[in-house]
């Protein structure tokens, strides 16, 4: 009987984490990471986002475990996440590297030009993809990464004839703070 009881317990935590293992937890590390999971679709899978994630107005109802302070290891341990995404030039290099030596599955996402951004919804279609058992995530991420980069060449086709305008952007004022070069 004891044996039987063992068994019935081992078999329960089995199978509850197999059925874990099988729903997807996303936590976004980043606004614009955020606004792509919603992009593809995924929101119903979302747990936990960062700071100012506010677009659209339902990423706000999701708990924040980053800031441009750092992330709240803790809060993301106990939301179990099957799949974080980073923004890598956002996000402290050495996070990025403690949640992966923790073992969790982690895309890191760099965008330095208006090109990477139909990559990098390509790149998380497939990240988030490969834990499906259907190819929706990816063949919707590649059909929009295509529209997005249709609508960018038919942009630079658009404005090539202008002359390059130099613009500085007031980001913050103490202290302050600019993007670009």
């Amino acid at each position: 009987m004891r044996n039987f009881f063992m068994m019935c317990c081992i078999l329960s935590i089995s199978v509850s984490y197999a059925s874990a293992a099988k729903t997807m937890r996303i936590i976004t590390l980043a606004p614009h990471l955020t606004e792509l999971v919603f992009l593809l679709e995924q929101e119903s899978k979302l747990v936990a986002v960062s700071d100012y994630s506010d677009y659209p107005a339902q990423a706000t109802s999701y708990p924040s475990v980053a800031s441009y302070t750092g992330l709240d290891f803790a809060a993301i341990l106990a939301l179990q996440p099957t799949h974080i995404i980073a923004w890598q030039g956002g996000n402290k290099p050495q996070d990025i590297a403690k949640l992966e030596a923790l073992g969790l599955h982690v895309l890191s996402l760099q965008t330095l030009t208006l090109d990477d951004i139909a990559k990098n919804i390509i790149d998380l279609g497939e990240f988030l993809d490969a834990s499906t058992e259907s190819s929706t995530v990816l063949t919707n991420s590649l059909a929009i990464a295509s529209k997005y980069s249709q609508n960018l060449f038919q942009l630079k086709k658009k404005y090539a004839d202008r002359e390059e305008q130099s613009v500085f952007y007031y980001s913050w004022a103490t202290p302050l703070m600019s993007i670009g070069k």
